[in-house]
């Protein structure tokens, strides 16, 4: 039976009524039987509304296959809108990266991939010579910051070059100052100190403290020099 008769049936559509013959001429019987009075093989019963048998019969059977082709169209729809919705995603992704590429790109798929990926290396170039320039300005400022507590004392044709190193490392020890370097360099024509300290106010303190001190020795050791000459 066709498929969309049997639809048609189950809703209604068309329904099976049971006839009766004609009534017969009493000269010329007829050859119509009614089904009330025929047996239709249903074991001698009589077949009823014939109607109401076929729709009992085909609700048993087509509402698995309604059910299956529903749950087909089912799965197939939600396929279909999941596969909108992925559609739209992917289109507002590209417009979101079209939207940050240079001006003048492409909107098509493989000009916005091939630009953001030549953005992208172009920004890790950018990003090395920044961490380079980063590195140096770094270097600069540490060895600023060192020459800003360093002190740099010297003395053209001392006296006595040890002595007045001693002196330097006496005034020192009178200030509570540790410096983290020393460095000393003296013959008869030149006396040089070099020292750094930890911080700049140190730095500052100590370097009057020991220029005045080295000053103030080598005064005293030219005097005891010319003392003995004369």
């Amino acid at each position: 039976m066709d498929s969309e008769l049997i639809k048609q049936l189950l809703q209604g559509e068309i329904f099976w009524y049971e006839t009766t013959t004609p009534t017969a001429t009493a000269t010329a019987p007829s050859a119509f039987v009614p089904y009330s009075g025929v047996d239709l093989g249903l074991g001698g019963r009589s077949c009823g509304n014939l109607n109401k048998r076929v729709v009992g019969f085909l609700k048993k059977s087509w509402p698995a296959a309604v059910d299956a082709n529903d749950g087909e169209k089912e799965r197939s729809f939600r396929h279909m809108m999941n596969e909108r919705m992925r559609r739209e995603k992917q289109k507002s992704s590209y417009l979101a990266l079209h939207s940050m590429l240079p001006h003048g790109t492409k909107n098509d798929k493989k000009s916005i991939v091939q630009m953001a990926a030549k953005r992208v290396q172009e920004l890790e170039w950018l990003k090395k010579d920044l961490e380079r320039r980063k590195q140096e300005l770094q270097q600069q400022q540490q060895q600023t910051s060192e020459e800003n507590r360093r002190i740099r004392v010297e003395i053209e044709n001392p006296t006595s070059g040890i002595d007045s190193m001693l002196e330097a490392l006496k005034c020192l020890k009178a200030l509570d100052s540790k410096p983290t370097m020393i460095h000393s360099f003296f013959t008869n024509q030149q006396f040089l100190a070099v020292m750094q300290f930890q911080t700049q106010m140190e730095t500052a303190k100590a370097e009057k403290a020991v220029t005045r001190t080295l000053q103030e020795t080598e005064r005293k050791l030219h005097q005891s020099w010319t003392n003995q000459i004369y």
